[in-house]
């Protein structure tokens, strides 16, 4: 009998889905890997473990406040729309999509660094390939590293 997942975790759970891509799954997760063989069993076995230990990485709390502020970010905020809350930065800006992205997918990265730079605003717009999807930032140190501190110093 499967014990129920309080709402947080499950929240997390799913969160986790959408933050990472198909790719880092299917190689995570024994899919097309021909070192070990696929059984439905298996692989579903091996995704519930890890789905369960990211939903209980989490206090409720911290995640109930990371959910509403990620709900809440919206650079259109305050503003007849999109474009002129984007509109307000006046500061360079560095965009950075991750191609397997399903939350903030690349096209919408690359408007936003196009709706910046038609208006005169100066910005850097580069797109990374990670099978990490959203969480690409957490995992891909190396690729971002240099990248930002180099943004950073000007260069």
């Amino acid at each position: 009998m499967t014990r129920a997942r309080p709402a947080v975790c499950a929240s997390r759970e799913l969160g986790t889905i959408t933050c990472r891509s198909r790719d880092e799954f299917n190689q995570r997760f024994l899919v097309g890997n021909p070192s070990r063989p696929f059984t439905p069993s298996a692989a579903s076995f091996e995704v519930e473990q890890y789905l369960a230990a990211q939903g209980q990485r989490f206090d409720d709390n911290c995640y109930l406040l990371l959910s509403s502020a990620w709900t809440l970010a919206n650079l259109g905020y305050g503003q007849k729309n999109y474009a002129e809350g984007v509109l307000r930065i006046t500061a360079p800006g560095y965009v950075i999509g991750v191609d397997r992205d399903m939350l903030i997918p690349p096209t919408e990265q690359q408007h936003l660094a196009h709706l910046l730079e038609s208006h005169g605003r100066p910005v850097k717009f580069e797109i990374l390939s990670s099978i990490y999807g959203h969480d690409a930032f957490l995992k891909e140190y190396d690729w971002f590293g240099p990248r930002i501190a180099a943004f950073l110093a000007g260069k």
